[in-house]
């Protein structure tokens, strides 16, 4: 069920140290304590008006979802489940349910009659409209140093911390590496899906590079995805203004770039028309202040081949993980920064033009590992915390607006109005504000998504021979003042 709203101040640093053992086992979660559902979530459907669950059972027959507005049980209707592709341990089983109420409260139980019902849970369809809210969160990757009690615990305190303040969010994104993949995947995926909020909250994950360290049936068993591209793990769905294309960037060879590509091109032209925001999620982050953008070939390659895609696309916003620090872009168009007036701060209000597009990469929600700033040349600087030591130090690439490691988990409230997107990232452990931007098109003549040439690309940021994503010289160039 939905938690009531409550004060930042909220003494959520104490979860930090929960015991482990709070991870649900399939009793915890069996009204008669027979029942073998386990580590059941809910994934966002195609729609706000669906929704997709996922659940692991060791029963052998056919299971179900058995859900009804909350307060009319007479009313309940159930939806045949199917067996997952993939399944490592016991059954994996998928549902999908669509029709659903804005506004009301519903309440589903998972398994069959026969085998034994899952204790209800409820979830709430929001009302429909163009002003509302998503959480964002990336890389809990549970597992790290086989630490997962560690990393468990922090990654539930995120969650409650971020569900708590904004409870009436839409879902929740994880923008890949939800578990660490190498030592014992089953128990991290438990872990990572131990959150009670994570069964009221649908939840949208991308494919990270540690989903790939373990069989690809751990990732794929869990992955009950609207609309997704055949085998691939691409997909999209829609959430009232809102167009979310997600892609899996662990794909990152020419061929793989060229389907991400007409995948970005053919989604946004069929169903972004309408929309007034379209923004793309991928673990790999095109532009980051750490190792990986910096010196990854994967990354390069993305980057090269991806950024005027959303440029030409009309994308407005890239999300991304992989880099365990946070960072904003200025506004790109292809692979070119667009000149601030002014030094970026927290609480910017971005303008966006034709083309021009908003990167930004969240840091680690579950603590296990952070890293260092990297300048453009590859070399580490473990000395600078933030952006206001290295903007005028010429080690700053030009692509960056603002970066911060304080080696603690964040999370993300993005808020969506018709005319401006505002994301806010907070602090785990404090609460406290990281940053804060918001992307206004309320005076811009940016193009509508889905028509032709929508964005336009400058000379030299289109890909072309010779171009690179990689910055040289002194950031301060870039700065109008």
């Amino acid at each position: 069920m939905r938690l009531k709203t409550t004060a930042a101040a909220v003494a959520l640093t104490l979860t930090l140290t929960l015991p482990f053992a709070s991870v649900p086992d399939a009793a915890a979660q069996s009204s008669s304590g027979s029942n073998p559902v386990s580590v059941s979530h809910i994934g966002v459907g195609a729609t706000s008006t669906d929704m997709n669950f996922s659940w692991r059972t060791n029963y052998r027959g056919a299971e179900s979802v058995k859900y009804y507005p909350s307060r009319q049980p007479d009313a309940a209707q159930t939806v045949l489940a199917e067996e997952a592709r993939y399944g490592v341990v016991g059954r994996s089983m998928h549902a999908s349910i669509s029709g659903l109420q804005p506004g009301l409260e519903y309440t589903y139980q998972l398994g069959s009659d026969l085998g034994g019902w899952s204790e209800p849970e409820t979830f709430r369809v929001q009302p429909e409209g163009d002003s509302w809210s998503f959480l964002n969160f990336a890389d809990a990757q549970i597992g790290v140093d086989l630490k997962v009690r560690e990393q468990a615990d922090a990654w539930r305190a995120a969650v409650k911390q971020a569900t708590s303040n904004y409870p009436d969010s839409e879902f929740i994104l994880h923008a890949g590496d939800q578990t660490e993949g190498w030592g014992s995947p089953t128990i991290q995926w438990e872990a990572f899906f131990s959150p009670d909020e994570l069964r009221n909250y649908p939840v949208a994950m991308s494919k990270g590079n540690h989903e790939t360290y373990a069989l690809p049936g751990y990732f794929d068993e869990r992955s009950n995805f609207p609309n997704q591209q055949g085998s691939s793990a691409n997909y999209f769905f829609e959430r009232n203004n809102a167009l979310f294309v997600v892609l899996d960037s662990n794909e990152s060879f020419s061929r793989d770039i060229q389907r991400h590509a007409d995948f970005v091109r053919k989604t946004v032209t069929e169903h972004g028309t309408d929309k007034d925001w379209i923004i793309a999620v991928m673990h790999h982050a095109p532009y980051a202040q750490s190792s990986h953008a910096m010196k990854d070939s994967d990354v390069k390659r993305l980057r090269e081949g991806l950024a005027p895609v959303f440029s030409e696309a009309g994308v407005d916003m890239v999300m991304s993980g992989h880099d365990h620090m946070y960072n904003r872009t200025h506004l790109m168009n292809g692979l070119t920064p667009t000149a601030p007036d002014a030094y970026p701060a927290s609480g910017d209000v971005l303008k966006p033009k034709a083309g021009e597009v908003m990167y930004v990469t969240t840091t680690t929600a579950g603590g296990g590992k952070y890293y260092n700033f990297h300048s453009p040349d590859g070399e580490e600087h473990p000395q600078y915390t933030s952006y206001t030591q290295t903007r005028d130090t010429g080690l700053q690439a030009k692509e960056i607006a603002i970066w911060t490691q304080d080696k603690t988990p964040d999370y993300a409230v993005v808020d969506v109005d018709k005319n401006t997107l505002t994301m806010r990232t907070f602090n785990v452990v404090d609460n406290s504000l990281v940053d804060e931007f918001t992307l206004d098109k309320s005076s811009t003549d940016r193009p509508a998504p889905g028509t032709r040439n929508p964005g336009v690309v400058t000379p030299g940021g289109a890909g072309e021979e010779g171009s690179s994503g990689s910055s040289d010289g002194a950031p301060g160039e870039i700065y109008a003042s």
